[in-house]
């Protein structure tokens, strides 16, 4: 690189696009070295790393209104997030809240992080995603199915807005494409990257990295991903409206469940609109 003249982020974001023109797949690319440092240990099938500082206990939900709360994540990083992290903040919902996951901007990481979320969202056993390998002249597939955690599925009952934009990619997309296809959530903003072929990260010298793409993820039930064309979106906003859109989807959930605590059997018909 120093006898080119050039630096390490320019060079990897040349080589990225180049590699981009000749067969466009989300995963594929060459990483910055500051995007490298961030892959290395949030890929899951990646080499074996050294042993890693204890997760960070994050204080993950706040509360924005009565009953409406927010929960913020950057990233998809077991340094980031441990299950027990996860569990904790989920079993602080209760059954009229609602949940507005942002995931703006989260560029994915490791889906075993999803796993975990999964099992507090759910209250039964429900397929979520699969995968199908290259293994040699073959394929592999491995399905993954949510397993309940009765410390946090209550929050299975809770109402679920999502939040999403363009730099949304990989496991962040895969969390909205998921709880849409299931019934468990909202999903608002912008069309996200659309990069769900699993991959293989490879160290490269200079602090460069490369991701390579090795596998499919898909929905198991329907066989559909979401590769080149982004997650499904119930309400596209602009992205100063984002927040206000999924607040306003969160007070009419409310209105909803005060009319049936108010009139037993009435039936609530939400008319969603990007405002």
């Amino acid at each position: 690189i120093s006898e080119h003249s050039l630096d390490a982020v320019t060079f990897s974001s040349s080589l990225h696009r180049h590699l981009q023109s000749i067969h466009q797949d989300g995963h594929l690319g060459v990483c910055s070295p500051d995007r490298t440092r961030l892959i290395l240990g949030s890929v899951e099938f990646s080499a074996p790393q050294p042993p890693r500082p204890v997760e960070l206990e994050l204080p993950l939900i706040t509360e924005l209104e009565n009953d409406i709360k927010l929960m913020v994540m950057a990233n998809f990083s077991t340094d980031t997030y441990s299950q027990a992290s996860i569990s904790d903040a989920f079993s602080q919902l209760q059954p009229d809240d609602t949940l507005v996951l942002d995931l703006r901007g989260n560029r994915g990481g490791n889906a075993r992080v999803f796993r975990w979320m999964s099992s507090c969202l759910f209250a039964t056993p429900t397929p979520i995603f699969a995968i199908a390998w290259r293994d040699g002249d073959g394929i592999r597939a491995t399905s993954h199915t949510s397993q309940p955690d009765p410390a946090c599925t209550m929050a299975s009952q809770t109402h679920l807005i999502i939040m999403v934009d363009g730099l949304t990619a990989s496991t962040a997309e895969l969390v909205p494409f998921v709880m849409r296809t299931r019934g468990r959530a909202t999903i608002v903003g912008q069309p996200t990257y659309g990069a769900s072929h699993a991959a293989e990260f490879y160290e490269l010298p200079h602090g460069l990295g490369a991701m390579i793409p090795i596998g499919r993820t898909y929905d198991p039930v329907s066989g559909e991903d979401w590769e080149s064309i982004g997650a499904p979106i119930d309400l596209i906003t602009g992205p100063e409206d984002t927040l206000e859109t999924a607040m306003s989807v969160a007070r009419l959930h409310s209105q909803c469940l005060s009319m049936v605590d108010s009139f037993p059997g009435f039936a609530c018909e939400m008319q969603l609109t990007a405002p």
